[in-house]
């Protein structure tokens, strides 16, 4: 094999022989839980003779489906990592994603190619940190970040998180700015998805760039076409011209920010609409999540909508709706707002617009 057949867990080396022993008497465990089961079944497939693993998507975008990642792939994207934050061998890396994601599997395959030791807790919002030598890196979704961050017990545990990733989705204004007021929490934003095993490009959170750039990994290639679609190439990680439908401006120092999704994009009235262009004018009225989208429409083709998920008042609608004229172009202007305590998030913390949507429009 070209990397360790054996990892560090909570201090104790396990090599395959091992581990198949203890698959045995975790199975037999009746106190353990099925999550953290779940952590040993994925290690043992990383070291079966297999040359792939099976990875669930987000279903952030659609529905939910099982690819096929090369082990080979995976292990440059973790040498990718380690090597740009500078990750030492024996140093802690803490799980606490689920691990049917990408991104929990990642968190376990850098912890072999790095010779690191995998600590982890149960996946949640709220996280107990495990008891181990300083932690280096740790990868957290948005919702997990929001929890630890109303408590001071929560902001220690980001303290002592090492290098803080947050991936999964885009970052609100509020969450950022909230970040940066607080000394110690070294944070980045990454970039990435299933397809691209991961992060290929990172956003350091109170860094001087204060308009959310996100900065190409070593080795990634980025050019974006003619709809200015994010187009991504990472030969070593087996990803080659694969158009996303993240729309993007790309910068002359090779950084990139997004503009929004092309399959968000709303056409109304025969002009289009970018929802998370909408969203971004208009983050400091809204202190709750929301997200601008099309609603079908028999005059226009889609109107756009508001979806706020809290339950305000009818006059505070009213007050929002008069701050949202002078902000916005008729054209951008949401002609409904729907609100309430009722979207639906994946298990990586994303909401899904289509469910929610639908939820939304039932109960309006």
């Amino acid at each position: 094999m070209i990397y360790p057949e054996s990892i560090k867990i909570n201090g104790s080396v396990f090599d395959k022989k091992i581990l198949y022993h203890l698959k045995k008497v975790v199975d037999e465990d009746k106190s353990m839980n099925l999550w953290e089961k779940e952590i040993y079944d994925f290690i043992l497939e990383w070291f079966s003779p297999t040359e792939s693993v099976l990875v669930q998507t987000s279903g952030s975008t659609g529905d939910p489906k099982i690819i096929e990642l090369n082990k080979v792939h995976m292990i440059e994207s973790a040498k990718a990592t380690i090597e740009f934050f500078g990750l030492e061998a024996d140093s802690s890396i803490w799980l606490c994603l689920p691990i049917k994601y990408i991104a929990a599997k990642m968190v376990v395959v850098r912890a072999i190619v790095g010779k690191m030791n995998l600590v982890y807790s149960k996946p949640s919002e709220d996280l107990i940190q495990p008891k181990s030598s300083p932690v280096s890196i740790t990868a957290m979704v948005q919702n997990q970040v929001n929890r630890l961050l109303k408590s001071y017990q929560g902001i220690d545990k980001l303290k002592n998180a090492g290098v803080l990733l947050i991936g999964g989705s885009s970052i609100s204004k509020s969450l950022e700015d909230r970040i940066n007021s607080i000394e110690g929490i070294n944070a980045w934003h990454s970039y990435g998805m299933t397809e691209t095993i991961t992060h290929i490009a990172l956003h350091r959170i109170g860094s001087n760039d204060k308009q959310g750039r996100f900065y190409p990994m070593a080795g990634i290639v980025i050019k974006n076409n003619n709809d200015n679609q994010l187009i991504i190439d990472a030969p070593s990680r087996g990803v080659e011209m694969l158009i996303t439908n993240d729309l993007v401006n790309i910068f002359n120092d090779g950084s990139f920010d997004i503009i929004g999704r092309k399959d968000n994009i709303i056409i109304t009235g025969g002009i289009k609409v970018i929802p998370e262009k909408v969203e971004g004018l208009i983050s400091d009225l809204i202190t709750s999540d929301y997200f601008i989208a099309g609603v079908e429409d028999d005059i226009l083709g889609k109107k756009v909508s508001l979806f706020i998920e809290d339950d305000i008042s009818d006059d505070l609608v009213s007050l929002l709706t008069n701050k949202l004229k002078n902000r916005l172009s008729k054209y951008e202007l949401p002609k409904n707002i729907y609100k309430g305590n009722n979207f639906v998030r994946n298990k990586t913390g994303k909401v899904n617009r289509s469910k929610t949507i639908e939820i939304c429009l039932k109960s309006s």
